[in-house]
């Protein structure tokens, strides 16, 4: 019998929907990531200077691409993805504020219609203002602008902040109550030491500046699908690329992004089982607000968008839905995981990146314990959205 993610899961969400609260008009749902480690304290600091401190600005700007992906939560109602390509600023924008109209009930008389359409003017010229005013410049590169969000605590990249962080230690097995046993791989998952990603094409020539990972990795946002071969494989793709740590720590976040989501369905790790383990690790709870989101026009219910169905956005089994946003992050450092781990499995820890669950451990390990103590985002909080736009249109009510 393996250890399953449900035991971790278990163990944690509630507790941290506890840490953000709950309202009885929004529902928050906690979530693993279900792609890579996330934002962490090296997205506060220029990469051509790590040494050369924190930067207020790159953590603001690396939070608000992270929480401006569109989250999609997966079937296992245990982790999330995030869309890559769908941005929640750009949808909220295009798809609601900028055609929105007051929706008219039929029947209304004059002194109702013009009231209705009055008030909602004024909600939506609050709207556009917010959103005119909230932009910043970006540091990292592609986008030139984005959209900001304020986080709590604002200072959550600090390593140097013990005050922020709370340490929590617990234990779990494949045995314990309410839980579905799980036979084969279990959660310890060992990467290859060197990683290889299979391209349709080579891409531009390293410069001194720019690596053939970073290459490829832009040259893939700009035209996805493009560069890399299908997760599933393609036979006789070429070239091959291998993925260096060194290279890997030189990525922005929208590129580690897109680089973990690859990392995982292209490359095979070697699963391993595990029966029971104490995880250990210290954790900070960080709130995400929205100053060009404007709550009172979202949660009118009267107004529409010309040629959209009411709910169109919101809805689960649309393609293209946004049901949920982001609106907070765990993050977590200082991890031991302790456990009965065979020799073999601990050698080949030593060489590569490995995953126990949500969290990433290695390369190597303490004392035979795995590790990483560095900061890591293991899950997101997601609040659910009111019916999207609220009403069909023009003047059609129930």
């Amino acid at each position: 019998m393996s250890l399953s993610i449900d035991v971790i899961f278990d163990r944690l969400n509630d507790y941290f929907l506890e840490k953000f609260g709950m309202t009885q008009s929004v529902q928050t749902l906690f979530r693993f990531m279900k792609f890579g480690s996330g934002i962490s304290d090296r997205d506060a600091k220029d990469p051509d200077q790590p040494d050369g401190g924190y930067q207020h600005a790159r953590a603001v700007e690396a939070m608000s691409m992270l929480a401006d992906h569109v989250p999609i939560l997966n079937a296992d109602n245990l982790s999330l993805a995030l869309d890559l390509q769908s941005s929640v600023s750009d949808r909220y924008y295009t798809e609601l504020l900028k055609d929105s109209a007051p929706a008219i009930p039929s029947g209304a008389d004059n002194l109702s219609s013009h009231m209705l359409t009055g008030g909602f003017t004024s909600t939506k010229a609050e709207a556009l203002r917010r959103w005119a005013n909230a932009t910043l410049e970006a540091h990292t590169g592609l986008p030139m602008q984005f959209k900001p969000v304020l986080c709590t605590p604002d200072t959550w990249y600090d390593a140097n902040r013990d005050d922020l962080w709370n340490s929590v230690s617990f234990e779990v097995s494949a045995d314990m109550g309410g839980f579905p046993s799980v036979q084969g791989p279990g959660l310890w998952q060992i990467m290859p030491s060197q990683p290889v990603l299979t391209l349709k094409q080579a891409p531009p020539p390293p410069d001194t500046t720019t690596s053939a990972l970073a290459a490829a990795i832009r040259m893939e946002r700009e035209n996805p699908g493009a560069v890399f071969a299908a997760a599933d494989g393609e036979s006789g793709a070429e070239p091959h690329l291998t993925v260096s740590p060194d290279d890997v720590d030189k990525l922005d976040l929208e590129d580690r992004l897109l680089l973990d989501e690859l990392l995982a369905t292209q490359v095979q790790a070697v699963p391993t089982p595990v029966n029971a383990a104490t995880i250990a690790f210290d954790y900070c709870t960080v709130q995400i607000n929205r100053p060009w989101w404007y709550d009172i026009f979202v949660q009118d219910g009267m107004w529409y968008v010309p040629g959209t169905a009411a709910c169109a956005l919101t809805l689960d089994d649309t393609a293209k839905g946004m049901p949920y946003v982001t609106s907070g992050a765990v993050l977590v450092r200082n991890l031991l995981i302790t456990g009965s781990w065979e020799q073999i499995d601990i050698e080949s820890a030593q060489r590569a990146m490995s995953s126990f669950g949500p969290f990433r451990v290695g390369p190597g390990t303490d004392d035979g314990h795995l590790a990483y103590t560095g900061m890591q985002t293991i899950g997101l909080l997601v609040e659910s959205l009111p019916c999207l736009p609220p009403c069909d249109g023009p003047r059609v009510i129930a």
